[in-house]
């Protein structure tokens, strides 16, 4: 008997076994267990860290648009 022939042999059941659970999964289900799981790993995140730096970031490369901004805003104020 082959290598694969003996690969095939005491595989095969361990493929039943796993396709008949995942056809037992609903679509749902399977949402589900991604769901859980991002909110998890989400958990972990501090995204003030991340949006003070995109902010800062922001403010420091368009610090002249933003002036001109505020100016015209100012201006309209007093009109």
């Amino acid at each position: 008997m082959s290598n694969q022939t003996e690969q095939y042999i005491s595989l095969k059941p361990i493929s039943e076994k796993f396709n008949n659970v995942a056809q037992a999964i609903s679509e749902e289900e399977i949402k589900s267990v991604i769901i859980g799981e991002l909110k998890e790993q989400l958990k972990g995140i501090n995204f003030r860290t991340y949006l003070e730096e995109i902010i800062d970031n922001y403010v420091e490369n368009n610090s002249d648009e933003i002036s001109g901004l505020i100016k015209e805003s100012i201006r309209r104020k007093f009109q």
